[in-house]
């Protein structure tokens, strides 16, 4: 479920790059520099204006994103490939996208406007000019935006947070070991090489470094350099380790010693049958 996560970030990040270029063309507010403080109808101008420049760029947001998505998923099978698609897409091209208009902007601005928020002689922009920028009030569309890009960055990051440490669910059905949750995985029985009750705790259990996942001081959840961790007690063991035939190791431990244990005996009595 790596993959999906992923996805669902990729995705925000041109829905977010809409509604922030709507808010800043459609009220003239919220482009925030010490050049543009000085004036509310530089503030104005300036805003549109990066706006205006956002809502272009996104079209080719959209693209790059679509085809990130398409080759995340189709390259799934190896994380190291999932890694470098994302990280590739997401953090260079998409933030490139989202600091251009910014960074055009402010020089704009440098070049046009004094440091008092005045036209400069040779911009050719007059005060008269600058007035019809200035918005009268943020209007109800702008409340509109403006809550709505707060709901939606809030709502996704709340959600993303809460799945990526939910309880995974761990069963045993139609001869395949079960693991729900966001991260979660079906593996057959018959590919199970064997099962290992580690004394050590899982942060030793040498699972290595996260590449994909969550983690706070006891949690552990997500694809790590040599194996799967759903691991709820990071501090203490013991830590169930599962060998699969053709993948990667998948590490299990619960917030309870028992819990870990009654897991542990499931699998084993499995495999028996």
């Amino acid at each position: 479920m790596d993959v999906m996560l992923y996805a669902i970030i990729l995705l925000i990040l041109p829905i977010a790059e809409l509604f922030t270029g709507l808010l800043l063309y459609k009220t003239g507010r919220g482009f925030n520099t010490p050049r543009a403080w000085k004036n509310p109808a530089v503030q104005a101008f300036a805003a549109r204006h990066c706006g205006r420049l956002m809502l272009r760029l996104m079209p080719l947001s959209v693209i790059i994103t679509a085809i990130a998505v398409v080759l995340m998923f189709a390259f799934s099978g190896s994380m190291d490939a999932v890694l470098s698609i994302f990280l590739a897409t997401m953090f260079i091209p998409q933030m490139i996208f989202l600091l251009i208009p910014f960074l055009v902007t402010s020089r704009v601005l440098k070049r046009n406007f004094d440091k008092t928020g005045k036209p400069l002689a040779d911009s050719g922009i007059s005060e008269a000019d600058m007035a019809a920028f200035v918005p009268t009030r943020l209007g109800r569309k702008g409340v509109i935006i403006l809550t709505a890009v707060s709901i939606l960055f809030a709502g996704a990051m709340t959600l993303l947070i809460v799945l990526g440490f939910a309880t995974p669910n761990i069963t045993i059905q139609d001869a395949n070991l079960r693991i729900s949750g966001m991260y979660g995985t079906t593996v057959a029985l018959a590919n199970i090489e064997g099962v290992t009750l580690l004394q050590q705790a899982p942060r030793d259990a040498g699972f290595g470094a996260r590449v994909g996942g969550t983690a706070s001081p006891n949690t552990l959840m997500g694809n790590f350099r040599n194996g799967l961790v759903f691991a709820q007690n990071a501090q203490q063991g013991p830590t169930i380790r599962i060998d699969v035939r053709d993948s990667r190791s998948i590490f299990i431990s619960r917030s309870e010693v028992d819990d870990t244990m009654d897991v542990y005996r499931m699998i084993t009595e499995a495999l028996r049958r």
